[in-house]
């Protein structure tokens, strides 16, 4: 026998037959589309966007409207949502036994799509502008044109393209990524879908008993938000390379944004969803060393200002740390601390955890009079093979959320769990005092 870390509720039985070669085969080619969705959004979409916004010379009144900062906004909210649509399609048709891995790689898709997306649109918001300003004869702060600064390290520290990348930055954290998605996420994602589906049923009067409830069904939660919570950490941990004058403003956002979150996930967790089970700690362990990734950046920002802090203030990349060297301590320190990061989780962090409770000792018929979903009442297979091969009687029957009252016991099979039906609700009081 092995220590099984997932519980019935969390498999996937229609991805049982899956072999360890096929599902490495499509995390490949789920990796390839995530790559291909994210080109084609920059290319098609943001790419002439980007082309657009710098037709405007922003002189004498030539400059974009507010129409520009709504495409722009469009443009971010629809990405996030295509992505986190395409992310989830491939990491479910991976082919993951078990449900929770199939959520830790939906968050390694997702964000990893994120994060090549940004550096994207900042890179392409860098080279167009960098051009534009260039073709404009824009000075920096010492007088100087900025097409005639020698290196890399100056051209990022002029106050130009600081502005340029840090005010497109502003807008793609807020409100962009930070509020908009998750401000209608309680209409798309819960109210809508039950509207329909009440309009649909009233429509339709066919649609009765078990169709009509699975019309009706609440979603069940799930722990993608790890990827939106992290992304966003990962925005706001960027600001102070690009745009350090919003680092306040940028931070306080943020804070709103995810008690925004936590208050919205509080309320569904109690009103608006079918069930709550996590079989396993993956996706919370995954989390914890993904948030290794903001702090990096953290570290390496820190790094940054402080070399342009040691220089001349009059003068552009004075720092101690110039040209390639200072890309390549940026590098250790982000690195770096990734590597500090995961090495504290793994032999740190669990010195101070709780000890292991010790096995339960109770017998397998005392469990499973407490618990509906067990390994035999979740497998389909098996409560068919009960009914119509072994002929029990009563049969093993089939787990289903909301209906375990229908559970009937039978302790020769294995079956222990029975309980009365919930009290229905008395629809007659019309008052709510």
């Amino acid at each position: 026998l092995e220590l099984e870390k997932n519980e019935p509720q969390g498999i996937v039985w229609e991805h049982v037959g899956v072999s360890e070669s096929q599902l490495t085969w499509n995390l490949v080619k789920a990796v390839f589309w995530m790559s291909v969705t994210v080109v084609i959004w920059v290319v098609v979409l943001y790419l002439p966007y980007e082309f657009w916004m710098r037709s405007f010379s922003f002189a004498n009144g030539d400059e974009p409207g507010e129409m520009a900062e709504i495409i722009f906004i469009g443009l971010v909210v629809g990405a996030q949502i295509g992505l986190f649509v395409t992310a989830n399609i491939l990491a479910h048709h991976a082919g993951f036994i078990y449900e929770d891995n199939h959520q830790s790689a939906y968050i390694l898709l997702y964000n990893g799509a994120l994060i090549v997306n940004l550096v994207f649109d900042l890179c392409l918001t860098a080279f167009l502008g960098y051009n534009q300003m260039v073709g404009r004869g824009v000075h920096t702060a010492d007088g100087r044109l900025l097409g005639d600064l020698p290196n890399l390290q100056q051209i990022f520290e002029s106050y130009p393209m600081q502005k340029a990348i840090g005010s497109q930055l502003k807008k793609y954290c807020w409100p962009a990524t930070f509020f908009i998605p998750f401000s209608v996420e309680p209409l798309l994602a819960i109210w809508l879908p039950w509207h329909l589906g009440k309009l649909f049923i009233r429509s339709h009067p066919h649609l009765v008993g078990r169709k009509a409830e699975r019309v009706m069904v609440l979603p069940v939660i799930e722990q993608g938000r790890f990827a939106d919570l992290i992304f966003n950490s990962i925005l706001v941990c960027c600001v102070p390379f690009f745009a350090p004058a919003y680092i306040h403003k940028l931070f306080g956002f943020l804070i709103f944004s995810h008690l925004y979150i936590y208050a919205f996930d509080h309320v569904r967790v109690l009103r608006n969803i079918t069930r709550f089970h996590f079989s396993s700690n993956v996706c919370n362990i995954q989390g914890q060393q993904l948030f290794s990734i903001p702090c990096g950046l953290l570290a390496a920002a820190l790094v940054f200002k402080y070399n342009q802090m040691k220089g001349d203030p009059h003068k552009l990349g004075s720092g101690p740390l110039q040209g390639p060297v200072l890309w390549q301590v940026l590098a250790g320190v982000f690195f770096g601390h990734i590597v500090i990061h995961l090495l504290c989780l793994k032999y740190i962090v669990p010195l101070f955890c709780l000890t292991d409770r010790p096995p339960e000792t109770r017998p397998y018929s005392e469990c499973a009079k407490q618990m509906p979903a067990s390994w035999f009442s979740v497998n389909p297979v098996h409560c068919l093979r009960s009914k119509y091969i072994y002929n029990h009687s009563p049969p093993q029957t089939y787990y289903v959320i909301g209906k375990e009252h229908l559970a009937e016991k039978n302790e020769s099979i294995g079956a222990y769990f029975e309980t009365e039906p919930a009290e229905l609700e008395d629809y007659s009081k019309t008052s709510l005092f």
